[in-house]
């Protein structure tokens, strides 16, 4: 199966308003296509990630184009990518919810874990929040992996529980859907 022609482009700037149809737009006038992305304000700054799929000529003006992003304050890459096999699409998705008090090294800790039971993350999202009553910080932890064949969900949750007791993490590890 041949890839089709696809271009990551992640751009990060000050949030404001108007920022992601800006992004959209430039990538709409040279005609590429918006498949997937994923776009958060971390602390004052906002970031866009996206998939854009098009012809070799619309990537390859979006690539050459891109600094017209970079004029308008933003900082940007731009870098070429292909459709995943469809063998990777067929691996097992799991899900890894870890809550704790917020301290330092929880991504670290289970990241590390993760990559020594030879799984990949597919996604990762974090967040810090104030604790209900006593405000305190809060974190927790969603991560979607990508499970090889060779490796099931008791496995993956055996894999993480000393991670659990040493970062005094709440965790919860269960199967997704397959997509």
């Amino acid at each position: 199966m041949n890839g089709k022609n696809q271009l990551v482009v992640m751009a990060l700037g000050p949030d404001r308003v108007g920022l992601v149809a800006q992004v959209s737009g430039f990538i709409r006038e040279r005609g590429g296509n918006v498949e997937d992305s994923r776009m958060a304000v971390l602390g004052s700054e906002f970031g866009v990630m996206v998939l854009v799929s098009g012809s070799e000529e619309q990537l390859a003006r979006l690539e050459s184009e891109s600094s017209k992003l970079t004029d308008a304050g933003m900082d940007i890459l731009v870098r070429r990518t292909t459709t995943p096999l469809e063998a990777d699409r067929s691996r097992q998705r799991a899900v890894v919810v870890a809550e704790a008090l917020d301290h330092e090294g929880i991504v670290h800790s289970l990241s590390a874990a993760i990559e020594r039971l030879g799984v990949s993350i597919a996604a990762l999202e974090t967040a810090c929040y104030p604790a209900p009553l006593s405000g305190g910080p809060l974190f927790r932890l969603e991560a979607v992996l990508e499970l090889p064949t060779a490796i099931d969900l008791d496995g993956v949750r055996k894999g993480l529980v000393d991670v659990a007791d040493a970062e005094n993490l709440d965790l919860e590890v269960r199967m997704l859907e397959p997509r």
